[in-house]
């Protein structure tokens, strides 16, 4: 299990977890890729017959060691019915983060969302603790509209976020809008694809 955002924050303190760092030369050149170059780093699973749900991920767009974030839709078969969700996996030393919260931008009005932690890990040697957490959170398809509205490359064509823990500190995180666009087109052709059309 992994997760995905882009993200920028430069005078972290020494327990802000591994996804939250300076951009590094990887994020530098995603920032460079169209939309349409963005639509080719997307994952698409469960597309066999007998599989409930189909799964669309941006994780493949921006892998990153240890910690990662990503968008990821669990499209039902049945119904179409979509759930949209920022997949979140942290790596932070002395302290578990305890994700709780996400707040956004949409356009310039902030919204927010509940963090569900759904695993949990430490890892512990002589010289202290490790602990590993997969969270979600959820997003209306019509807050991602507009993050990823005028999507165009460049490392400042970003949503902003922030992710709460345990702590009032919060973590800054960034997506790139070419990034959201290219997952959104992504998941239009499948659900098109479901409707026949």
């Amino acid at each position: 299990m992994r997760l995905l955002l882009f993200i920028t924050a430069l005078l972290l303190p020494i327990s802000a977890p591994a996804f939250a760092q300076k951009p590094t030369k990887q994020d530098r050149k995603a920032a460079l890729l169209t939309v349409e170059e963005a639509e080719s780093r997307i994952e698409v699973r469960g597309t066999d017959p007998l599989d409930p749900l189909t799964i669309v991920s941006s994780q493949p767009f921006l892998k990153y060691r240890g910690a990662d974030k990503f968008l990821r839709a669990m499209i039902d078969k049945k119904s179409g019915a979509v759930v949209y969700q920022l997949y979140l996996f942290s790596v932070t030393p002395k302290d578990a983060l305890k994700p709780r919260l996400l707040t956004y931008l949409v356009g310039d009005t902030p919204e927010q969302s509940e963090v569900d932690r759904i695993d949990f890990d430490v890892k512990c040697s002589r010289y202290g603790c490790t602990y590993y957490e997969d969270s979600i959170a959820e997003f209306p398809r019509e807050h991602l509209d507009i993050m990823a509205a005028g999507a165009v490359p460049g490392i400042n064509e970003v949503a902003s976020m922030k992710i709460f823990g345990q702590t009032t500190t919060g973590y800054p995180m960034k997506l790139l809008k070419t990034e959201i666009a290219g997952f959104l087109n992504v998941v239009d052709r499948q659900l098109s694809r479901m409707s026949g059309q």
